[in-house]
């Protein structure tokens, strides 16, 4: 596992999907107060297509197997952790560990270990065979 690359993608992943969703939810006029409709989907589509295109150039530089998409799965989540922290702090300083007591921020968190093990597995089978 390459530490370095692990938390700098992982963050890249986060920070991506950060602003993709947020430009999408812009765009359809999606706030705080409203009811989320088809954006929950649109979201979670285009935080999965980041990680996938994140994983695979992860994986240019390591090999590929479903622990090592396992391992940077957690990193990139811990870095999610991370920033959506700083960034909750920044902008809601009354309540800045709001998320991390939110279980939909965790779901998250494991759709995205999911998702990078799942890129690490195939990726392995691909490129063994």
């Amino acid at each position: 596992m390459d530490i370095r690359l692990s938390v700098l993608l992982g963050s890249l992943a986060y920070i991506l999907s950060f602003a993709f969703t947020g430009a999408v939810a812009f765009i359809a006029g999606i706030g705080p107060a409203s009811s989320p409709g088809i954006f929950a989907p649109a979201a979670v589509l285009i935080t999965i297509a980041i990680l996938v295109l994140i994983t695979l150039r992860y994986f240019r530089r390591v090999n590929p197997d479903a622990k090592e998409g396992f391992l940077f799965g957690v990193s990139a989540g811990i870095m999610g952790i991370v920033i959506d922290t700083i960034i909750m702090a920044a902008t809601m300083p009354a309540s800045p560990f709001e998320n991390l007591v939110n279980p939909v921020f965790y779901s998250a968190v494991a759709m995205a270990i999911i998702v990078v093990t799942a890129v690490g597995a195939i990726k392995g089978r691909k490129t063994k065979a």
